[in-house]
């Protein structure tokens, strides 16, 4: 049986192969340490742009039912306000010729 000339017999090699193989192991596990981080810090980033993006859309719907109100408050005393009172004609539509 023919051996790798790189790999010699005895307990100085089982040695080197054995801290080679911790070394690997080593490097894999901050591999995967840091992938774990980095798909963690992501999660993190879109949860955090859902939630701004959460808050931007309350504060819009919250300005949305306030101007709502506030017209709804003008719409019921603008009659008396503008000074055409019950007896004024209303205003319709006019129709689409064609």
């Amino acid at each position: 049986m023919m051996r790798h000339a790189l790999v010699s017999s005895g307990p100085l090699s089982d040695e080197r192969t054995l801290d080679t193989m911790i070394a690997i192991k080593s490097r894999a596990e901050n591999r995967t340490d840091r992938i774990k981080r980095q798909q963690q810090r992501t999660l993190d980033e879109k949860a955090e742009a859902q939630s701004d993006r959460a808050e931007h859309v309350a504060r819009l719907r919250a300005l949305r039912l306030a101007k709502e109100e506030s017209e709804n408050e003008v719409g019921e005393g603008e009659t008396a306000a503008d000074g055409l009172g019950d007896d004024a004609a209303p205003i319709l539509p006019v129709p689409h010729r064609r």
